[in-house]
């Protein structure tokens, strides 16, 4: 008996046949038939369902659809719900024939084997990453399971139980329009930890009408690809994003940002006027990132400047991680004239999928020029990962401009006596936009 995350996996039994691509219903049997290898997925309710769905998700393409990304950000806004968690995962919805089925009773039996590969892609979509199971009561009231991590073998028959339980109507959410619906499934996990799953279209992850496409045929349309936008209410959240496009000027390696809106009656964004932000040399091409454009940017770019910062590394329930050490002094960021001012205008781990429990500031540091301080006084275990900053530095003897700052946790065994935050080059010359 080897278990599955909110089902089971409870007979197996191996024969050689030859290939099917099918999905067959079983409704209301708890066996398997024995002339086809894959899977049973067999949904038992606590009380009779009219209807159910199944929602199968897979992992999303990579930018260029040869491969497959395992992880990608959850969405942070759905019409119902604003929030996010670091336990939040998000899957492609999977095209598969026969996703909703009348029941009329407690249980249903339905019958996968591995699916036709979605002609778009590259690569492998085969089922078996993340099931959200929906059933609708008579009384419209509904019973929702999951499975993740389950396999539809090739070689054998696997059958696995999915019990349903009744949820909150908080707990679960569908929006979008047929096949290519949106779901988020909220709950409390066997960690104790509250979290969303997403299953979603492949292109329009927020289901808004709003496309952002990497490959085949290239879309970027939507101002925020993981937060929805009700386009048909004027000003509503989500929709108007500052810097929210990023977008060439004068020549190809000049990049600047603008607002970003989604109107009602178009599928495509605008791009308003830009709010000055603008830095020389950099990567603007960003549309397969899917952050915000000036965390984009800032990951994007090569560092004028790399600080190293004092860390530890401690045991945490999700496993190893690089904490501050506290009571770290600053260290010169920037040398400059005695009227120097800096501000931290982004800053954000290289890597989307951790995040960071610590901010930086820029004191003023004398005789002149600016500093790079932890701030607020580090809390014990607070999380830093590698990170980068953009720092708008603002001079009227030296001139103004912007510097990409790396941020590089350097591991100790002990943080007694931990050395000042150590900047390398604090000379560096400023990015500027030149007309």
């Amino acid at each position: 008996m080897v278990a599955a995350r909110r089902g089971t996996l409870i007979a197996v039994k191996a024969f050689a046949r030859s290939a099917l691509i099918a999905v067959v219903v079983i409704a209301g049997a708890s066996g398997c038939n024995a002339d086809r290898y894959g899977a049973y997925l067999h949904v038992t309710s606590p009380d009779p369902i009219e209807q159910v769905e199944f929602v199968f998700g897979g992992h999303f393409p990579s930018p260029d659809c040869q491969g497959s990304i395992a992880e990608v950000p959850a969405l942070r806004a759905t019409p119902t719900f604003t929030g996010s968690s670091p336990a939040d995962t998000m899957f492609r919805r999977q095209p598969s024939p026969g996703d909703v089925r009348k029941v009329g009773g407690t249980e249903y039996t339905l019958y996968v084997d591995t699916p036709v590969n979605d002609p778009d892609f590259g690569f492998p979509d085969e089922l078996g990453h993340a099931l959200i199971v929906i059933g609708t009561t008579e009384a419209g009231e509904l019973r929702v399971g999951e499975l993740d991590d389950f396999d539809v073998p090739t070689d054998q028959v696997d059958k696995y139980e999915i019990p349903l339980s009744p949820v909150a109507d908080q707990q679960v959410e569908q929006w979008g329009a047929g096949e290519q619906r949106c779901v988020r499934y909220t709950r409390r996990l066997d960690n104790g930890a509250v979290a969303s799953e997403y299953i979603v279209p492949t292109w329009d992850r927020d289901c808004d009408g709003f496309v952002t496409q990497l490959c085949g045929n290239p879309a970027d349309d939507d101002c925020d690809p993981l937060a929805f936008c009700d386009s048909s209410t004027p000003g509503a959240p989500n929709c108007i994003v500052p810097d929210g496009c990023a977008q060439t000027s004068g020549t190809d390696d000049r990049c600047e940002l603008a607002t970003c809106v989604n109107r009602g009656g178009s599928t495509s964004k605008e791009c308003d006027a830009s709010r000055g932000f603008c830095i020389e040399n950099a990567k603007c091409s960003i549309h397969d990132c899917q952050r915000p454009p000036l965390e984009c940017l800032a990951t994007r770019q090569s560092p004028d400047v790399t600080c190293h910062v004092a860390v530890r590394r401690v045991d945490r329930p999700d496993g190893t991680a690089q904490v501050a050490c506290t009571g770290v002094l600053p260290g010169l960021l920037h040398e400059g004239a005695t009227d120097t001012t800096c501000q931290v205008v982004e800053q954000t781990p290289l890597d989307e999928h951790r995040h960071a429990d610590v901010t930086f500031s820029t004191p003023i540091a004398p005789p002149g020029g600016c500093d790079l301080a932890l701030d607020p006084f580090t809390a014990v275990d607070a999380l830093l990962p590698e990170m980068r900053l953009i720092v708008e530095v603002s001079s009227v003897i030296d001139g103004s401009g912007l510097l990409v700052v790396a941020i590089e946790p350097d591991e100790l065994t002990t943080c007694d006596n931990a050395p000042a935050i150590k900047c390398d080059d604090t000379t560096a010359a400023l990015e500027t936009c030149m007309e």
